[in-house]
Parts: C-alpha cells; structure tokens; sequence
C-alpha cells in the first residue's frame, strides 16, 4: 500500500500526471488513454527528458509516466536529475520503454521507478497500474515501489 510522504491533497485538489515523451503521436496518444481511464486527473506533458525535469519542478506532479529512449535526457538521467532534487525526489515515475530487461539502465531504473511498461503494453497493463494509483497516495517515498505481474511480463 501507498502512503503519502510529502504532499497530502485534499478532497477538490486533483491528481496531476506529467507525460514525458518525444514521439508526438505517443505522447498524445498515452495522455488520451491516461484521461480515458482516470478521468477525474489532471494530464500535462513534455516532449524531453530536459523538460520534464523542468515542468516536475515547476509543476510538482503527483506521477510522471516517462519514455527511455529521448533527446536531450533520456529517461534514465532524467529519473537521476528527479532524484538528486528534494522537491521532487518523492514523486513516482512509471518508466515506459522498448528496451528490454538486459539494458544496464533500465535494469537500475527498475529499481528506482513503481513501474516499468514494455512498448507496446497493453491499456489493461496501464490501466492496472493506474488503478493502484489513489489521489491520496500519490507521493511515495523512494523506497516503495510498485510493480504488477503484467507490468513486469516482456512483450513480444
């Protein structure tokens, strides 16, 4: 179970996600499924890993869903730029990616992210996740993750 660390919302306060992707038919693609399937949310993005460390900082949001592979920062200097950061080391980050299991980086980044999504994953895969994900237990701390079977199945 999740438990707030830093940020508690209250009842009209909504959830906030930043997507950070630099396929533009992706990332509008995944902020769509994201406000499909969590309605009541709020979703934001970012077309880099730069800007994402930029808008975490300045937005604060309650969960970044990020790529791998990206210009400027990928996502796994990304996640280290988020967690060198107090103000936003807490936040939970959902890696999303089309490398696999063997990659070096994404191997650390299990470790560190709640979630990992292997391209292409599945909207019941997302969805799963999402659904773990309740606006008052948004901010875990970096020892808590979370990690579903099917989110941890390499797809073909």
């Amino acid at each position: 179970m999740f438990m707030p660390n830093h940020k508690s919302k209250s009842a009209h306060e909504t959830t906030t996600v930043l997507v950070v992707e630099d396929d533009r038919l992706f990332r509008e693609m995944l902020c769509e499924i994201v406000q499909l399937l969590q309605p009541t949310w709020t979703v934001c993005e970012a077309v880099n890993g730069q800007q994402g460390v930029e808008m975490a900082i300045a937005r604060r949001p309650d969960l970044i869903i990020m790529d791998f592979n990206m210009p400027l920062m990928n996502g796994y200097q990304m996640a280290m730029a988020l967690q060198q950061k107090s103000e936003t080391r807490a936040i939970p980050l959902i890696l999303s990616t089309c490398e696999d299991y063997s990659h070096p980086l994404v191997a650390r980044l299990r470790s560190i992210c709640m979630a990992v999504l292997f391209k292409p994953f599945s909207l019941r895969e997302l969805g799963h996740i999402l659904e773990k994900i309740q606006p008052a237990q948004v901010h875990l701390g970096a020892s808590q993750h979370f990690m579903p079977e099917a989110a941890r199945l390499e797809l073909a």
